[in-house]
């Protein structure tokens, strides 16, 4: 599922096998949990072909083989002498420190061409939640009942009433996985192409304003952007894909849901001919009750939107 032309993900495949001599990667057996799952993905693409050993009880040993969540080596995040931490509250699991080691290896051999953001990426929207989980950091979901990718994964072990191999529910997991980790570092690089792009449009500012050609994600790079002109955005334009253009606001930080400026509160919830009458705009399509985004048929009647706002709002 991957992008780029000279990887394939159906080429790859993982196989698990029944003696030790017949494997290059050794896993624990029973039950399995995502750190487990999503290490397996990362190991069939490193190595193409994954010949597994799931065992109950095995001693890492000085071959070529990986040993991961099972074993005490490098790969084993159980046992004592392995106590690296993510940040303070978050140590590694056998998925991040598998990342740490093949990250680099593993985006070069798809092409990417950021490697360092798409990378760091891949840890904050995935890597650091499953590591948390499997050391028993993140419970906070339980009160919501909310599904994590980590409760997701436990799902494909085999149920207590059902007799089936828990190998095979492994390969299940394993392909189910493949899927949002496809995902994930796709997501990844069109994050990092998309940064390039919104950096070059900060330096546009005007008038607290910048206009994309076309939609891409921005928020996240205009609040943690460099750039001190990023600080003076407050609105970004860019063409719909439904119909005419969208004018959203931006938070005063990545960390903060309160906007740097609000559309007019008269302006709330109101569409079409109801907003055009108010905000004395023609071609105006609505603005949202929360005034947090707005859209207008052309460009032009969304720039007044915006410049509409500030007058509004200096004159307060």
């Amino acid at each position: 599922m991957i992008q780029f032309s000279q990887f394939n993900g159906s080429d790859k495949m993982v196989k698990i096998v029944d003696n030790l001599k017949d494997a290059n990667a050794v896993t624990h057996s029973g039950t399995f949990h995502a750190d487990d799952i999503f290490s397996t993905v990362l190991l069939e693409y490193i190595f193409d072909d994954l010949y597994i050993f799931r065992t109950y009880e095995i001693t890492a040993k000085n071959d070529s083989r990986i040993y991961y969540d099972i074993g005490g080596g490098k790969f084993d995040h159980h046992h004592n002498h392995n106590n690296k931490m993510r940040n303070e509250f978050i140590p590694y699991a056998s998925f991040g420190l598998l990342w740490e080691e093949y990250a680099k290896t593993f985006l070069e051999k798809i092409g990417c061409n950021n490697i360092e953001y798409v990378s760091k990426y891949v840890i904050d929207n995935l890597i650091t939640c499953i590591d948390a989980v499997d050391n028993g950091v993140f419970y906070n979901c339980d009160m919501y009942n909310i599904l994590d990718v980590s409760k997701i994964i436990s799902l494909f072990n085999p149920r207590y009433d059902e007799e089936i191999d828990s190998d095979t529910k492994f390969i299940e997991a394993c392909n189910f996985a493949k899927i949002i980790f496809d995902n994930i570092v796709n997501n990844g690089i069109s994050m990092a192409k998309s940064k390039s792009i919104v950096e070059n449009k900060i330096r546009t500012v005007k008038n607290h304003m910048i206009i994309l050609d076309e939609y891409v994600p921005f928020k996240e790079h205009i609040l943690n952007s460099k750039l001190p002109e990023a600080n003076n955005i407050y609105f970004v334009i860019y063409k719909s894909s439904r119909k005419g253009y969208m004018i959203a606001t931006l938070p005063k930080n990545i960390d903060d849901n309160e906007l740097r400026m609000k559309f007019p509160e008269k302006w709330a919830g109101l569409r079409e001919k109801n907003f055009s009458d108010v905000c004395n705009i023609d071609n105006v399509i609505f603005c949202h009750k929360n005034l947090f985004v707005a859209a207008a048929h052309t460009l032009d009647s969304a720039i007044k939107i915006v410049e509409e706002t500030i007058r509004i709002n200096n004159k307060l």
